[in-house]
């Protein structure tokens, strides 16, 4: 019922079963129970549910799958108004500076009783640095209290209970009149009053919106931050390593979106747990080379998402052993090692954007990578092999030997093949426009063995080419139609509406036009 504010519970993230269950069992929770999750996936499945409403999330240090930085990052991004705090032990493994810049709250030292936590949802402010946040927001000219225009795709819509815990807002806040006009209500750096937000949602509000550049600076802002954490020799090889349940979210949502199969999925997610334990078994704490590729997340992100397609082609080819995690799966994850060690990582190995000097190195990576892991204990002389071939291709257009079939390892050309296509992804996620089926065709089809080709396109959804055509070709026409609604004149508003005065933005349910049925302010009748 519209004008009624309910307490909101709080989210309390632990891989503690004993800890959680004291929590839910507290007799003060009865009134206003908590919602518990066991791991960081749960965590991200509640954080990303918008039918619930959270005054705090607090999420454990000890936090897996994925971990705690992961899910404060998820946070951020689903509940960008909602305080965030840190749990720990004895000991928390982060300095409060670097706490400071990850946009925690505070961290709280366990045991605690359901009061203690109840007691740190009261109104509060995010203690990471705003400095880059309200940059930003300084150069949004649009007045409190005036009405502004824009494409209705420019803003995010972020459901009013969010910002009940009454804190500072790092974001400038709009209400939304109707499509394409959108009233200020809040200049980033001010505190939006519990009483404010409250009063708001009272009159019917039930979203406030952010313009979608302030909050992807933001977001890009904490994958900094969280790298600069990373790299901290403060933080713990476990921590640091857990991070690699979470990479590769983008190749992940781009398979999802093509169809690939849960089952696929949930297996390489699997493939990537045995492949973080080997990976902390060769104790990279103690060799700097691995330590730094770790590190970097640009190649650490790029060798999980190269790892994850390679596991979903070893589970079609029905490769059980354990061999292929300790082979395939360490090949995969360190194929660039070369290139980080020849500094070459800022590139997306389009050679044309390449000078001369930096396209000769780059056609020795392999060969640079190989030789490192040579150095390295425990490793298989397969996985050496691979990282060395993995640019070789079956038509001998490859580098750096030019090698053609029967001299690539199987191990190699399911690298090879898994990092053309995450290739592929990124550049399609950077530009939508280019034609999947080409891409594949230039890349992949005609540069490895029939069999490896027959079986990629059947896991990743390509059974025929055909029906690869045709999917191809009903994505991009969706595209064109999106574009070319975007690229009509706006509408004028609806005649029959009357627009909100600006000192009343509460009576935005009533200028919303009716038609409007992807507006989330929208009643049910």
């Amino acid at each position: 019922m519209a004008g009624t504010v309910r307490p909101a519970p709080a989210l309390i993230c632990d891989a503690d079963l004993t800890f959680l269950g004291t929590l839910s069992g507290d007799p003060k929770a009865a009134s206003l129970p908590p919602v518990l999750a066991k791991s960081g996936k749960e965590a991200q499945l509640l954080l990303a549910d918008t039918t619930r409403v959270f005054a705090g999330v607090f999420v454990s240090c000890d936090l897996p799958n994925p971990n705690a930085i992961s899910v404060i990052r998820f946070a951020h991004l689903h509940r960008p108004a909602t305080p965030v705090f840190l749990t720990h032990g004895e000991k928390c493994p982060f300095t409060p500076d670097e706490l400071k810049r990850l946009g925690v709250s505070k961290a709280l030292a366990k045991p605690m009783k359901y009061a203690d936590f109840m007691s740190h949802i009261s109104p509060s402010v995010a203690f990471f640095d705003t400095a880059s946040a309200i940059d930003v927001a300084k150069q949004n000219k649009d007045k409190v209290d005036a009405e502004v225009e824009g494409e209705d795709a420019n803003f995010s819509p972020i459901r009013a209970e969010n910002f009940l815990a009454g804190s500072k807002s790092f974001f400038d806040i709009y209400v939304r009149l109707g499509s394409g006009r959108y009233l200020k209500l809040i200049q980033a750096g001010d505190a939006f009053s519990l009483d404010r937000v409250t009063g708001y949602i009272k009159k019917g509000v039930t979203h406030f919106y952010l313009r979608k550049e302030a909050q992807e600076h933001y977001i890009a802002y904490c994958d900094k931050l969280a790298t600069a954490v990373l790299k901290s020799d403060k933080v713990s090889m476990n921590i640091r390593a857990a991070q690699i349940l979470n990479q590769g979210e983008e190749t992940f949502k781009f398979l999802k979106e093509r169809g690939v199969s849960e089952v696929n999925l949930q297996y390489a997610a699997s493939f990537m747990k045995n492949v973080n334990e080997l990976i902390q078994q060769l104790k990279p704490g103690k060799q700097p080379i691995l330590k730094g590729f770790l590190n970097d997340m640009a190649s650490y992100d790029h060798g999980v998402a190269v790892s994850m397609i390679a596991s979903m082609l070893i589970n079609s080819l029905h490769m059980t052993s354990s061999d292929p995690v300790e082979t395939v799966g360490i090949a995969a994850m360190f194929h660039d090692i070369g290139l980080y060690q020849l500094k070459l990582t800022e590139f997306d190995e389009d050679e044309a954007k390449m000078s001369e000097e930096q396209r000769r190195l780059y056609y020795t990576h392999p060969t640079v990578g190989a030789s490192i892991l040579q150095t390295l204990p425990r490793l298989k002389p397969v996985v050496i092999q691979a990282v060395a071939q993995h640019h070789e291709r079956r038509n001998k257009k490859g580098f750096p030997g030019r090698i053609g079939p029967g001299s690539i390892s199987l191990v190699a050309d399911i690298v090879g093949i898994a990092d053309e296509f995450q290739k592929i992804i990124m550049k399609i996620k950077k530009n939508p426009k280019l034609d999947l089926n080409l891409e594949l065709e230039a890349n992949i089809f005609n540069a490895f063995s029939n069999s490896l080709v027959n079986e990629f396109k059947r896991i990743f959804c390509f059974q025929d080419e055909a029906q690869m055509r045709a999917s191809e070709a009903k994505r991009r026409a969706e595209l064109a139609a999106k574009e070319k609604e975007k690229s009509s004149p706006t509408p004028k508003p609806d005649a029959n509406a009357t627009a909100a005065p600006a000192a009343t933005p509460s009576t935005e349910a009533s200028v919303t036009p009716g038609k409007d049925e992807s507006d989330p302010n929208k009643k049910a009748a």
